[in-house]
C-alpha cells in the first residue's frame, strides 16, 4: 500500500468502524446477491430467455427457488451502498470532489436498481394466480399480462451506467490513494466492460450480463 502521513492516517481512524462495515458488506454482498443466487440459476439451469407464460409456469412450480434468487439479487443492494459510504471518508483526503461523486454515484445506482424488486414480486403474485387458474382463459390472461413485467425486468434502466461511474470514480481516486494501484486499475476495467456489456452482451444473453458487476 501506498504511504500516507501520520496525520492522514490518525484521521481516517476516527471511521475504522465505518471501513470495517463497509468491507463486512461488501464480502456479505458477494456471497448473498452474487455467487449465491448465481448457483442457483446455474443448478436449475434457467433460461433468461423465457417469455410471460413459460416464466409463470416455471415460477408457478418453483416458488421458493425464484425467490431465492430475486430476493437477494435485489435486497442485498443495501449493502453496496454502506460499502460506497465507507469508501467516501477513505478517499477524501486525495479528492473530496471525485470521492464524494463516486460515492453518490455507487449509492444511486443501487436504489435504481432496488426499484425492480416490485416487478420480481409481482411475478412471484402472478406465478400464485398461474397455479391457481381454473382455466386455460384465465392462464392466457396472466401470461399475456406478465409479458410487461418481462419486459421491465429485462430491459433495465440506467443503474448499471450509474454503477460504472461510481465505480469509475472512486477507482481514479484509488490510483493516487491508500489503496493498491492494481485495484483502481481493476475497478477501472470493471466500468469500462459496462457499456460494453450493456451493448454487446444485453442482447444475447439478456439479464445474464449483469454479474459482470462482481469484478
Amino acid at each position: 500500500m501506498n504511504e500516507v502521513s501520520g496525520s492522514t492516517i490518525q484521521a481516517n481512524a476516527d471511521w475504522n468502524l465505518l471501513y470495517k462495515m463497509g468491507a463486512v458488506s461488501a464480502l456479505l454482498y458477494i456471497i448473498v446477491a452474487e455467487l449465491f443466487p448465481l448457483a442457483l440459476v446455474f443448478v436449475a439451469n434457467y433460461d433468461f430467455t423465457l417469455e410471460g407464460r413459460a416464466l409463470l409456469d416455471l415460477i408457478s412450480e418453483q416458488r421458493l427457488w425464484w425467490i431465492l434468487v430475486q430476493g437477494p439479487v435485489m435486497g442485498a443492494n443495501v449493502l453496496i451502498m454502506v460499502f460506497f459510504l465507507a469508501l467516501y471518508p477513505a478517499l477524501k483526503d486525495v479528492n473530496k470532489s471525485l470521492a464524494a461523486t463516486g460515492a453518490m454515484f455507487g449509492i444511486s445506482s443501487q436504489v435504481l436498481f432496488i426499484a425492480y424488486f416490485p416487478v420480481v414480486n409481482g411475478l412471484a403474485y402472478m406465478g400464485d394466480r398461474f397455479a391457481e387458474a381454473a382455466t386455460e382463459a384465465r392462464r392466457i390472461e396472466l401470461a399475456a399480462g406478465a409479458e410487461a413485467l418481462v419486459a421491465q425486468n429485462n430491459a433495465y434502466g440506467p443503474s448499471e451506467i450509474v454503477l460504472a461511474l461510481g465505480v469509475l470514480f472512486v477507482s481514479l481516486v484509488m490510483l493516487r490513494g491508500v489503496f493498491p494501484k492494481w485495484m483502481g486499475w481493476l475497478g477501472i476495467v470493471s466500468a469500462l466492460a459496462a457499456p460494453v456489456s450493456a451493448l454487446f452482451l444485453l442482447p444475447l444473453i439478456g439479464a445474464a450480463y449483469l454479474w459482470w458487476w462482481l469484478p
